[in-house]
């Protein structure tokens, strides 16, 4: 190959990877500046989107859509940014976000649909979809839960995609289509009120049919919580929520506006799997926890005193739920990476200006924990734990606090989970010398060769 042809080659890779790169880290810095942002990136990509560099754009956006999902309503926004000036694009990004959503329903790829239902939420608010063809996707997702013989988990997760869908576009919603708004809410209070009848099955509680309903938190209840509350006073705002497209509101009434083609939603077949974010709640009484996880801690007055001040206070209901909800998004979104995932949720916290520690903990501990197996490898949510012990000031406090929790419920912790938190917290003090200090006065005495509580069993192992 020859000097030039190399050269012409590579200054073609690396324009590529510029563009690329432009689209995905929007919205990674200066926040508050976001709408400047988007615009500069609209006129910059113009010249190109016009060009043999169209579909670049186009499927670097779709694939920041599905790994990105908190920045939804950044890649929404630019592309009704787009719609003004280049309608055709934003009519073949509808025309390809219709197939891409088909496609994922047919491959049961559930992070993709989510990432794409979301995508089209943002879509509306943007101008770009009908407010009625999106109306209509909720309904059909939603309709799922009327299949006959449908299992239990599969309703539930197709119920909870809605919600997330609600908590993004639900201010447009209600207003554009408030008769089908209404109509949806009124489906899911009415499957509200028939969860409660189908409790959640013992094998899958990680205490068991002792859980308490404060120690774990479902899905769909969490979703369902947030938007009640916003439903019933009208405000869809969050300090967490991004919503550029607010910004552009004018110019986006005067865009074109296109309809989402309806998708048909496969039945239940063998190997389908609904992932879900079951909330292991370690720190519901943060910051004084006065109850249960401090019973056995053998910490005096003063050293709870001084142990409080190093955690941060709790968020309120809709911001907490909502950022779990991204670092859900994220840590599966980066499971090749936990040193990219960990980068991402310094970004996120950066970001919104909400300390998220407490919620970045009880996450990871919650996919560690999950039943009957996590999404990922133990050594994933390790890495993760190690790395934000690094970033984050409050995690080392908010580690030992829930390590010691969890040693003082190990008579009620599930069996496979005892077994799960010993490989971790071997793994996780492995990195320091098998240095156990932190939990040394709770754990003093059991540090003894084995005896038949689980407890004595755990601290020994």
């Amino acid at each position: 190959m020859s000097g030039k042809r190399r050269r012409d080659e590579e200054e073609s890779e690396s324009f590529e990877q510029r563009l690329v790169n432009l689209v995905v880290r929007i919205g990674d810095k200066n926040v508050q500046d976001l709408p400047l942002h988007l615009e500069t990136l609209a006129s910059t990509l113009s010249p190109d989107i016009k060009g043999d560099s169209r579909d670049l754009i186009i499927d670097s956006i779709f694939d920041a859509v599905r790994a990105l999902q908190p920045k939804s309503a950044v890649y929404g926004t630019l592309v009704g940014l787009i719609n003004v000036q280049h309608s055709a694009v934003a009519e073949e990004a509808v025309s390809k976000l219709q197939s891409e959503l088909q496609e994922a329903l047919d491959d049961h790829a559930p992070l993709s649909i989510r990432g794409l239902c979301r995508f089209a939420a943002e879509l509306m608010n943007a101008r770009v979809l009908t407010c009625a063809s999106v109306a209509s996707l909720l309904e059909s997702l939603l309709n799922v839960e009327a299949e006959e013989g449908v299992l239990p988990c599969r309703a539930e997760w197709f119920a909870t995609l809605v919600l997330d869908c609600l908590i993004l576009c639900g201010s447009q919603l209600s207003t554009r289509e408030g008769e089908r708004f209404t109509a949806l809410l009124a489906k899911l209070q009415a499957f509200a009120d028939g969860r409660a009848t189908r409790p959640m099955p013992s094998l899958l509680r990680p205490f068991g049919a002792d859980t308490h309903k404060d120690e774990v938190m479902e899905h769909f209840d969490a979703l369902w919580a947030v938007v009640s509350e916003c439903a019933e006073d009208g405000s869809w705002s969050f300090p967490c929520l991004l919503t550029p497209w607010r910004v552009f509101t004018e110019q986006f009434i005067g865009a074109e506006s296109y309809e989402l083609a309806p998708v048909t939603i496969p039945r239940h077949t063998t190997g389908c799997t609904y992932p879900s974010l079951r909330r292991l709640r370690l720190f519901q009484e943060l910051p004084s926890l006065a109850g249960r996880d401090r019973r056995h801690s053998g910490e005096s007055d003063a050293e709870m005193a001084d142990d409080d001040e190093a955690f941060p206070a709790p968020l309120p209901l809709g911001e907490r739920v909502l950022i779990e909800e991204y670092t859900w998004m994220l840590v599966n979104a980066f499971a090749d990476s936990h040193k990219d995932g960990a980068k991402a949720l310094a970004w996120q916290q950066e970001a919104f200006g909400l300390e998220s520690s407490v919620s970045y903990v009880e996450v990871v501990f919650s996919m560690l924990m999950l039943l009957p197996t996590p999404r990922n490898k133990l050594v994933y949510y390790s890495c993760l734990l190690l790395d934000f012990s690094k970033l984050f000031t409050p995690v080392p406090h908010l580690l030992a606090r829930a390590v010691n929790k969890l040693f003082s419920e190990l008579p009620r912790l599930d069996v496979e989970l005892r077994s799960r938190f010993v490989d971790w917290l071997s793994l996780h003090v492995s990195h320091f010398g098998f240095n156990l200090t932190p939990f040394g006065s709770a754990w003093a005495a059991h540090l003894s060769p084995p005896g038949t509580p689980p407890a004595e069993r755990t601290a020994y192992d």
